[in-house]
């Protein structure tokens, strides 16, 4: 598995902020910078199954599909019921998309899920922490209850078989990784 550090893409990005994307305005840099990366890289053109934890609206899949040319399957994470909406039509129109209500976490089960007052974007399982210096304009709206799974589990429960990971090294990388128990092949 290839391992691409959260710290690489945001140098990454903070480098190339300027540059154009297929993207609209407003989309997480962060993101769109971690796709910029893997472009062009050998395992872009072999991987056939991507996992998208804390999918949101998948905004991001015209940049996926370019980078990634031969994906056959396409496996989002999401809790949030907003969201959701938005994923499920785009399930029913790519067949490759597969909507997994959840969150990531360590454990299956429940847990509050803090619901951001930007559309929702920055919502998280953890406590509204130093984003809030990051982006001040940007607040806790509500807590709500989610359903939570393992990445392990969610691998042993279908036909998961990633081949990247992308690590982020906020809070939550220590919960995630816990909760992945193995690494992909």
């Amino acid at each position: 598995a290839e391992i691409i550090d959260r710290a690489t893409i945001i140098r990454a990005a903070r480098t190339h902020m300027k540059t154009p994307s297929i993207l609209a305005p407003g989309q997480s840099v962060h993101d769109i910078e971690l796709l910029r990366l893997l472009r062009g890289r050998r395992l872009s053109a072999q991987l056939r199954v991507l996992c998208v934890i804390g999918a949101h609206r998948l905004d991001e899949l015209p940049l996926i599909n370019r980078v990634f040319p031969r994906l056959k399957r396409i496996h989002v994470f999401e809790p949030l019921p907003v969201a959701l909406e938005a994923l499920r039509a785009l399930a029913r129109d790519d067949k490759r998309i597969t909507v997994i209500p959840a969150a990531v976490a360590d454990t299956d089960g429940t847990a509050d899920f803090h619901v951001s007052s930007n559309n929702g974007e920055s919502s998280s399982l953890l406590d509204f922490g130093s984003h809030r210096e990051l982006f001040p304009a940007v607040s806790m709206r509500e807590t709500i209850s989610v359903r939570t799974v393992r990445f392990d589990s969610a691998i042993a429960r279908s036909t998961l078989r990633p081949m990247l990971w992308s690590r982020d090294t906020s809070p939550m990388s220590l919960p995630l990784a816990r909760g992945s128990g193995r690494t992909p092949q």
